[in-house]
């Protein structure tokens, strides 16, 4: 805003001695002034001729001008009392609501994901006396569970079931340790041989019929990414007990110490390669503000990668905090990061899976799995 200042008068030299506001230099007509005030007035218009910077504060739809004024050699900033409309604010865009179901409509945060920030992304960091107990407690303990498809009701009758099994606590080691036993165990000899007898009948079958189902023929096993606690039981006769039983047969999520990244679609996996691929994404996670730098990259199939990583701070109410638009956003910007350093190693294209990005998700574990086309694919680290 510019002020053009007109030859001031007597009452605006006054003004103007006093420290007043600019408004009254123009209220008096110049005759009414003696000569001496006119002089004064005049040596003030020069000063305020040179160059100076007015001060603008926005109070609420309220803007007020601070013109600088000199008197005896000293710069003083006075308020002026001109006071003009500040333009309404435009209207924020509408944000895109989360596809989660367990979304928050109204969610009390909702700023966008921006890497400098430092604050914890989303919100809900675990208090230090909670965060250590985290897999240690029943309360906020991991679970391991199977997945398998009954090939017909005859076997569904013998026993056979579809879907995942209820699961059971992981009372021994942490989710890295689990992670590295299933790839331990998925190049012995035992498994080995018994993954091979099964891909065979297997791959018959892809010949007869086209393709197999892969949980028919191998059970998965899959581990909870979030820290669960059961809320219902079932009793269960124990034949090495030799009673009967309760055990958990649903779970919910209480914390969330580690975040499962589905990366699907790649393109140039290989086995010259994956290694490569694996050390890129680990850099490129070691790099995030919000990870601790502990973190498992499995290859899950021809075209897909798992990453594991766990959070500088551990989470409360995991659904609540996926239920951000701040963490979904960090979630889709980490997971194109992954992608980006794959494609450093020589890979192409793929996705980030979002529907990862939610409470209570389960992560398949390192193993041994029979394709579509009944052939043998190792999951491993």
């Amino acid at each position: 805003m510019v002020c053009n200042n007109s030859k001031p008068n007597s009452t605006a030299s006054k003004s103007a001695r006093s420290g007043g506001g600019l408004e009254n230099a123009h209220e008096v007509d110049a005759d009414d002034a003696d000569s001496s005030s006119i002089d004064t007035a005049t040596k003030l218009a020069s000063l305020g001729n040179e160059s100076m910077t007015y001060r603008v504060v926005y109070q609420g739809k309220t803007a007020l001008l601070f013109a600088p004024q000199k008197d005896r050699g000293i710069a003083r900033t006075r308020k002026a009392s001109a006071a003009v409309s500040a333009p309404a604010p435009s209207p924020r865009s509408s944000l895109p609501e989360p596809t989660d179901p367990h979304s928050v409509p109204d969610a009390m945060a909702r700023t966008r994901y921006l890497p400098e920030k430092l604050r914890p992304a989303g919100g809900f960091v675990m208090s230090p006396e909670d965060a250590p107990r985290v897999g240690h407690v029943p309360s906020m303990s991991y679970v391991q569970a199977k997945l398998q498809d009954a090939a017909s009701a005859e076997e569904y009758s013998k026993g056979y079931w579809s879907g995942r099994s209820a699961g059971a606590v992981l009372k021994h080691g942490s989710v890295m340790t689990s992670l590295t036993a299933g790839d331990k165990f998925s190049k012995s000899k035992k498994s080995v041989g018994r993954i091979e007898e099964m891909a065979w009948f297997a791959k018959n079958t892809a010949q007869s019929e086209g393709y197999v189902t892969e949980r028919q023929w191998t059970p998965t096993s899959v581990l909870s990414v979030s820290a669960m606690r059961a809320t219902e039981w079932a009793e269960r006769n124990s034949k090495t007990a030799g009673k009967v039983i309760r055990l958990p047969t649903a779970w919910e999520p209480t914390a969330q110490e580690w975040v499962l990244f589905d990366l699907d679609g790649i393109r140039g996996l290989a086995e010259e390669n994956v290694e490569e691929v694996g050390r890129a994404i680990v850099r490129s996670l070691r790099r995030n503000p919000e990870c601790s730098g502990r973190c498992v990259v499995v290859q899950t199939g021809p075209h897909g990668i798992h990453v594991w990583g766990e959070l500088r701070e551990p989470r409360k109410n995991p659904r609540q905090w996926y239920a951000q638009l701040e963490t979904r956003e960090w979630y889709s910007y980490t997971g194109k990061k992954f992608l980006k350093a794959a494609h450093s190693a020589g890979c192409s294209k793929g996705k980030v899976d979002m529907a990862s990005c939610t409470a209570g998700r389960f992560g398949r574990r390192p193993g041994w799995r029979i394709l579509e086309t009944g052939e043998l694919f190792r999951c491993g680290i």
